[in-house]
């Protein structure tokens, strides 16, 4: 029997009252999740496609090499891999151009270093708009809609891409600077999204979808380019890419603006149980109510020794997957020896190896959060320190091995394996620890790590310039890797923290003297349910919070505050 009685301290209870437990496999976040997964590919998709598009566009003396190398792309996805190499933003795999010497009888007559220009345009407004995304999606423009915006605006550029390109050179370059500042948004406002839709207890799960999608876009555009170069020819060839890639992303804006809403509370499909999960999951509730009336704190942010030390740890691993992405396949055909088909199958193999530890880690994290007795910290800094020890070791043994085709190979997946750890560790933290602010605080730290992805490739440059097949020269760089990798661990075992950093933004006053006139709803969830009035501080009111269609109709009159 169950009793319930407003007490002189203004708690009710209910005893033997469970909290619903809404099924994870058909929810809105899992939805939405799902949707941004696709998000991320069609980002990549409509930024890679010009990669293997250029092969046709450019005029060269010679065609029968552009014949090849189309045919090679149309063929064989592994080689493309090898021949294009994926460069690194901070884990957001990009294709680096394929060498210009192997371009084709195109209908454009750009030198090399236009075409390198054209090629590199998009990382300035790339770049330039990432902690303005960031903001955007927390303070004045939906997640939702500016990720729709964006993407759209993605898929419109892509098919005015053939026009633009024919008519000016220089509007072609306007056009892919335009494209960098949409796309720069993107992962910000997914942060942002990801903050107000996922549960804390969830999140190693869920984030990491987000930079899987970006290798599937990637793989998916470098594996298909060739084919529909190829089958398209009396078309015109390289145009269809753009309108394939840009139809795609209409497409997929069609899907996101029908079932993706900014806040759960707005939309239409979700259940009761679900949007009571997400309300009492006290970070959750805490953004939902919050994220449109804040602002950062700038100085608390830069001077944090939690920010601080979780950007230490991603530069850290951006430089040594940056390495490993960028340069490994060039080790593993000139030192190692490997020939071209089995360097890209073996390439291929160490990439989609850190997908699968990427997406599986995540999730046995999360179990370990919501079954264990461990803090969620302590579960971050498991995976990180795993992560590290694999990685570490990895990049020794192979300085130690030399020549031995695969060992080598088996020791890269073993690298990288070690890398997808993180999706327990550092992955997840930026949502932790900033909440409302994610977009932003991720967006700032992705901008500095960028940097790395062009310092790598022109450091390694420099230490094998003597000898790019020299053992020992590698070797070095093999040692250095694991000597970073260290500093990344020390980094965030020693900085990290997985509490939101409620002093790094601060809320308009007007609001915090509302909120403080009105009680508090809270509810812990044990063997009773206890309903508290006294308002906690920095505490935002939700009424919609308390299920009370779970509690037996003669009760309710009880609840009326």
């Amino acid at each position: 029997m169950r009793y319930c009685q407003l007490s002189s301290f203004s708690h009710i209870y209910l005893d033997e009252y469970k909290e619903p437990k809404p099924s994870l496999l058909c929810s809105i976040r899992v939805l939405i999740a799902l949707l941004s997964m696709l998000g991320t590919s069609i980002m990549y998709i409509t930024r890679v496609n010009l990669n293997i598009a250029i092969l046709a566009m450019v005029q060269s003396k010679d065609s029968d090499p552009a014949l090849k190398t189309i045919e090679m792309l149309a063929n064989s996805s592994t080689n493309i891999l090898l021949n294009n190499p994926p460069a690194v933003i901070n884990q957001q795999m990009v294709l680096e151009p394929i060498p210009l010497e192997t371009h084709g009888n195109g209908e454009f007559e750009w030198t090399p270093p236009q075409q390198g220009i054209i090629l590199g345009s998009f990382f300035y407004g790339y770049l330039s708009t990432q902690v303005i995304g960031g903001r955007l999606a927390e303070s004045y423009i939906p997640p939702d809609k500016l990720i729709f915006i964006a993407l759209s605006s993605s898929g419109i550029i892509n098919l005015l891409t053939p026009f633009l390109a024919r008519n000016s050179w220089l509007l072609f370059i306007c056009s892919r600077i335009l494209l960098g500042a949409f796309q720069g948004v993107v992962y910000p406002a997914f942060y942002c999204l990801f903050s107000r839709w996922i549960p804390s207890n969830e999140r190693s799960t869920f984030v990491p979808w987000l930079d899987a999608g970006s290798i599937m876009g990637t793989i998916l555009i470098s594996a298909s380019s060739g084919k529909i170069i190829l089958y398209f020819s009396n078309f015109g060839g390289w145009p269809v890419v753009f309108y394939f890639s840009g139809a795609l992303a209409l497409l997929w804006s069609l899907l996101w603006i029908s079932f993706v809403r900014s806040n759960p509370e707005d939309h239409p499909l979700i259940t009761k149980e679900e949007l009571s999960l997400l309300s009492n999951d006290k970070q959750s509730q805490q953004q939902d109510n919050q994220s449109n009336n804040i602002s950062p704190y700038w100085f608390n942010i830069l001077t944090s020794p939690i920010f601080l030390g979780v950007l230490a740890t991603k530069i850290c691993y951006g430089v040594v997957f940056d390495f490993v992405s960028q340069k490994i396949p060039a080790y593993l055909q000139g030192v190692i020896g490997l020939p071209v088909d089995e360097t890209g199958i073996s390439f291929s193999f160490i990439m989609i190896g850190y997908m699968g530890t990427l997406l599986s880690c995540g999730a046995i994290a999360d179990y370990l959060i919501k079954n264990s007795s461990l803090r969620t910290a302590t579960i971050r800094k498991l995976f990180q320190f795993t992560s590290a020890m694999i990685m570490i070791v990895s990049l020794l043994l192979i300085s130690e091995i030399g020549l031995s085709k695969w060992p080598n190979v088996f020791l890269l997946a073993a690298l990288m394996l070690g890398y997808g750890f993180t999706s327990g560790g550092d992955l997840p933290s930026v949502v932790d620890i900033s909440g409302p602010l994610s977009g932003t605080v991720f967006a700032l730290m992705n901008t500095l790590c960028s940097i790395s992805g062009f310092m790598v490739p022109y450091l390694v440059g420099i230490v094998i310039a003597p000898s790019p097949t020299s053992v020992n020269l590698w070797r070095c760089l093999f040692i250095s890797g694991a000597i970073i990798m260290g500093i990344g661990l020390i980094s965030f075992v020693t900085f990290s923290s997985s509490n939101l950093q409620t002093h790094w933004f601060r809320q308009k006053e007007s609001d915090e003297k509302e909120a403080l006139k009105i009680p508090v709803v809270q509810l812990e969830y044990k063997n009773s349910l206890s309903l508290s009035l006294v308002p906690p501080s920095n505490y935002i009111p939700r009424y919609d919070t308390f299920p009370i269609g779970s509690v037996d109709n003669r009760y309710q009159r009880s609840f009326n505050i």
